[in-house]
């Protein structure tokens, strides 16, 4: 059974039968509206016997500090094997003490950060692939003008994540044109336009809809859960496999 369990935001652990991968799921800093990752649940990643120690890859869709967060990469390693990363474009110097211990570690990483429109594909194995497309991000908030969609096909299985993309990259999305989407993941403010459902219905038509980058309870200062469970109620009949994903360490199972 494939699970997919939430760590803040929009950082998740997928779990297959034969790896785990972190997605966007190690990040605490920064000034943002949005959960980060609990500092107890860093503490069991690090220290404790859990399905959260020694994941295989460990994949980010863009930069920005409510996704990744460098300081808190390098920790995991420090007390985590891993197999390889998939880190996005960055300032070096942000990076300076994780690419040194990288380099010292001779751990492999592969460089996302698409440019937008441009599409690559990334085995991790020989039945698990990362695609990586470049999209516009969202306006507003934090600076950068790009993220990468990111596509994780598994045995019988694809999971779309969105990120922060934007509903403006509508052609970007052909790519899809006839792939089943297991499940996808999107930002509520996707969702929430017309453009955006629309381009559900139309491109993806994904057998699961899930709206995650939610702030948990206590620390939902935009008033987004709210938001949410409006949407919900709104559309849930046209999106019959419609979920939120947006309690800590949440699960989805597939």
């Amino acid at each position: 059974m494939l699970q997919i369990r939430l760590t803040a935001n929009a950082g998740v652990l997928i779990e297959t039968e034969n790896a785990r991968i972190f997605l966007d799921a190690l990040h605490c800093e920064g000034d943002h509206p949005f959960s980060k990752v609990p500092s107890d649940l860093l503490e069991r990643m690090n220290h404790e016997d859990n399905r959260f120690r020694d994941v295989d890859y460990i994949v980010f869709s863009h930069g920005h500090p409510d996704h990744y967060s460098p300081g808190v990469v390098l920790e995991y390693l420090r007390h985590n094997q891993v197999r390889r990363l998939l880190l996005p474009q960055e300032d070096p110097e942000r990076e300076s003490d994780l690419s040194a211990f990288m380099c010292r570690k001779n751990i492999p990483m592969w460089r996302l950060g698409m440019q937008e429109g441009q599409r690559h594909t990334y085995a991790l194995s020989k039945s698990i692939h990362v695609t990586a497309v470049g999209m516009r991000h969202m306006a507003g908030g934090l600076p950068g003008r790009l993220c990468d969609c990111i596509l994780l096909t598994l045995p019988h299985k694809h999971l779309l994540f969105l990120s922060d993309c934007a509903v403006q990259n509508g052609g970007t999305f052909d790519f899809l044109y006839d792939l089943p989407i297991s499940a996808m993941f999107i930002n509520p403010y996707f969702f929430h336009t017309p453009m955006g459902r629309s381009l559900i219905h139309t491109k993806i038509q994904p057998h699961l809809t899930i709206l995650y980058h939610i702030p948990f309870s206590g620390e939902d200062y935009a008033g987004m859960r709210g938001l949410v469970r409006q949407d919900m109620r709104k559309y849930g009949t046209d999106f019959p496999n419609l979920q939120a994903f947006m309690e800590p360490e949440q699960v989805i199972s597939l």
